[in-house]
């Protein structure tokens, strides 16, 4: 089992086997909360076919490898990373790879080649029912697309997140189209579709109160994300991702503006963790006084604004050291450290080590 275990260390993520009568973990972490989902469900996915499937849920996603009839793999990512931009950029990029896991998966277990079976998608949720995505009627008119598509931003403008996840239990006209460009694998167009998605989604959050500035940073940060792309194997998961991560923002945004300005403040550095923002800047975007805001910063969370930045930075890095395996200089440009040496700088004071003995000593230790 020991490949199987390098294996579950170098995806980040927890494999678990069905046996055709107990859940066993094989490798990674044990989780509660992954193996309750799969008790729940397990007599619904314990069927042997040859497709690997990967299976939506409240709380993320994991994979299903059949390996025999009493053989069958489950493989939970990883997504337990606090900050929530960073989260997102590792699911949308973990949803491009999930054919090439499922075939390593299958390979480590077994020590034998990985078949070339389709990728299916299933969601399963609180209700226990258990369904495949499917493609409803293509003559569906027009108008029933923009129906949706209006129904789906007055959703995410309302933060109503039941009616948006129920709009996306449907096909809308990105979805539709997308499938479309992606049968015939015109990555171009998969693309068109997904921008054409984003710009629709950020007029949205604009005119329910997100800050222009931001909703455009926000919009040239996911169009060249999607355009570094070479394939999008999950389109629909693809598109749904980033519709969450628009409401994500919106809310984030709202919860900020009823909180005191020493919260907005700390609200505000976590949410730009990635940048290597001042305290000036933070100053401007709230209006406020720098006197004012750092006398009442340092009377809420007993620190400066400037070491509050740091301890944030240094604690993200160390949550991606121990959780992934970016390398040091991927972690560092991540949150905004623009040269290893200063990195290095604020993260040994605060840790007691560096980077790198951090990351030897979480593995030593596991």
């Amino acid at each position: 089992m020991l490949q199987l275990s390098l294996v579950a260390a170098s995806l980040e993520g927890n494999i678990y086997i069905y046996n055709g009568k107990n859940i066993i973990r094989l490798a990674g972490k044990s989780i509660r909360p992954y193996l309750s989902t799969l008790n729940k469900i397990k007599n619904k996915v314990n069927h042997y076919s040859k497709l690997y499937t990967l299976v939506k849920f409240n709380r993320g996603y994991f994979l299903k490898i059949p390996v025999t009839p009493d053989q069958i793999l489950f493989f939970f990512p990883n997504f337990n990373i606090n900050n929530m931009r960073i989260r997102s950029q590792y699911l949308l990029t973990y949803l491009t790879r999930i054919h090439d896991i499922c075939k390593l998966v299958y390979s480590a277990f077994s020590n034998k080649e990985a078949p070339d079976w389709p990728i299916v998608v299933n969601y399963f949720y609180v209700t226990g029912k258990m369904h495949s995505q499917e493609m409803k009627d293509s003559t569906k008119n027009f108008q029933s697309f923009y129906e949706e598509q209006n129904y789906l931003m007055k959703a995410i403008m309302n933060l109503d997140e039941v009616k948006v996840r129920r709009s996306l239990e449907k096909v809308n006209h990105w979805n539709f189209m997308g499938t479309m460009f992606a049968k015939n694998n015109y990555i171009r167009g998969e693309k068109d579709v997904l921008i054409s998605m984003l710009t629709d989604l950020s007029r949205a959050v604009i005119e329910a109160g997100l800050p222009v500035k931001y909703s455009f940073s926000l919009l040239d940060e996911l169009i060249q994300k999607v355009e570094l792309q070479n394939n999008i194997p999950l389109f629909n998961l693809y598109m749904q991702e980033l519709i969450w991560r628009y409401f994500r923002e919106l809310k984030y945004f709202r919860l900020d503006h009823q909180l005191p300005i020493a919260e907005r403040c700390m609200r505000y550095i976590r949410n730009n963790i990635t940048e290597m923002v001042t305290v000036n800047e933070i100053c401007n975007h709230f209006h406020c006084s720098k006197t004012i805001l750092c006398r009442t910063f340092k009377e809420k969370y007993h620190k400066s604004i400037n070491i509050a930045m740091r301890e944030i930075k240094i604690s993200a890095a160390k949550d991606l050291l121990v959780k992934t395996r970016y390398s040091i200089k991927e972690i560092y440009t991540q949150l905004g450290f623009t040269n290893a040496s200063y990195f290095y700088r604020v993260f040994k004071p605060l840790v007691g080590m560096t980077p790198k003995q951090y990351r030897l000593k979480y593995l030593i230790t596991k």
